[in-house]
């Protein structure tokens, strides 16, 4: 009883102070509340695998180094549906489409596809590896030949090119380190690879953020509706799809159900207080 006395005295206290200094009270909370609201557009939504750990976690922290030494293990990967994937319109095309993405994806770090896939064969004591592409053929006879070696070779068929030669497959990957620490180091890109201090023991270097793969895919998009049309259908997956989708989705759900659980409030405030004071006052509060 002691304890629930001297609590109450404070808050006794400590209303009728709020009350008396209402103004510095007033003005104290907008400024505090005006500082943590100017942070909002800086505030990200991780959807990554990743997110889920703890920075000091030692598999995420044995994962940092492979993404360190191997790269990104992702891929995005568009697979594209045609009549027949060794036609020449067909093959204009998709080289025009490879080279926008890689001229015009912001974080592109490297697209693979038909268009530059290795052509890997042996001539007696002779091993040859070339593109598949390596002279764009000029005929028809050039491009049966092309056809023959693609169909000849056993690593094509079910990786680049369906057995059925309805669809072929462009892979994109994004880099690994975000844009916004590229001004950190210039002279990093010269450092002896062996010296090199991984991100994921202490670098201060930044993986890629979600809102950089967002703006990533969102001019995949552009370019894919570009090319989009009858013989040049998309099909597209890998985790870049999936952290974009998730990530947009979690921003529309939060601002969908914050607006509804800010009606449904104000009506049961309304309901209990029946008027205007009682009900805004409240929300005021919360919003705050």
């Amino acid at each position: 009883m002691i304890g629930r006395d001297r609590i109450e005295a404070g808050f006794e206290r400590w209303g009728l102070a709020v009350v008396r200094w209402r103004w510095p009270v007033i003005a104290a909370v907008l400024a505090f509340s005006g500082a943590l609201i100017a942070q909002i557009p800086r505030m990200e939504i991780e959807v990554s695998t990743e997110s889920f750990l703890h920075a000091d976690d030692p598999i995420l922290l044995a994962y940092n180094e492979f993404r360190d030494q191997f790269e990104r293990d992702d891929r995005l990967l568009i697979a594209i549906h045609t009549d027949r994937v060794f036609d020449r319109a067909f093959l204009e095309r998709l080289r025009d489409f490879h080279r926008d993405l890689e001229d015009e994806v912001p974080q592109v770090d490297e697209v693979d596809s038909l268009i530059n896939v290795r052509s890997t064969r042996g001539d007696q004591d002779e091993l040859i590896v070339e593109d598949l592409f390596e002279e764009w053929p000029e005929d028809d006879a050039a491009l049966a030949a092309i056809k023959s070696v693609a169909l000849a070779n056993p690593l094509l068929p079910h990786l680049v090119i369906s057995e059925d030669l309805t669809y072929t497959v462009v892979s994109v990957a994004f880099d690994t380190y975000s844009a916004l620490d590229q001004g950190l180091d210039e002279l990093a890109g010269f450092d002896d690879p062996l010296d090199a201090e991984p991100a994921g023991n202490g670098n201060a270097r930044r993986y890629l953020t979600g809102d950089e793969n967002n703006a990533n895919m969102a001019v995949v998009r552009e370019v894919m509706a570009r090319y989009e049309a009858p013989g040049f259908r998309f099909h597209i997956s890998g985790s870049p799809v999936f952290t974009e989708r998730i990530g947009l989705g979690m921003q529309g759900d939060m601002r969908f159900f914050l607006l509804l659980a800010g009606v449904v409030s104000g009506l049961f405030l309304f309901v209990l207080f029946r008027r205007p004071s009682g009900t805004l006052l409240p929300l005021v509060v919360v919003v705050i």
